[in-house]
C-alpha cells in the first residue's frame, strides 16, 4: 500500500531518482512478499535491510531536500 502510495511524491516531484525509488520499493515489496510466503530468511534478510536502509535513507532525504528548498 505504502509502496504505491509514494508514487504520489513522484507526481509532485516528477524526478528521476523518485521514479526510480518507487519502482524498487514496488518491486523489493513484492519480493519480501514471496519471501513471507516461502518463509525465505534470506530473502527477509534482503528485503527488511532494503527496505530500512534504502527507504529510511531515502526519505530523509526528502525531508532535508524540503527544509532546504522552503
Amino acid at each position: 500500500l505504502f509502496a504505491i502510495m509514494s508514487s504520489a511524491q513522484w507526481a509532485l516531484r516528477r524526478n528521476k531518482l523518485i521514479a526510480v525509488m518507487t519502482v524498487l520499493n514496488i518491486f523489493f515489496v513484492g519480493f519480501g512478499l514471496l519471501a513471507k510466503m516461502s518463509l525465505n530468511y534470506c530473502g527477509l534478510i534482503l528485503h527488511s535491510t532494503y527496505m530500512i536502509s534504502i527507504i529510511g535513507g531515502f526519505y530523509i532525504y526528502i525531508m532535508i531536500n524540503f527544509l532546504i528548498k522552503s
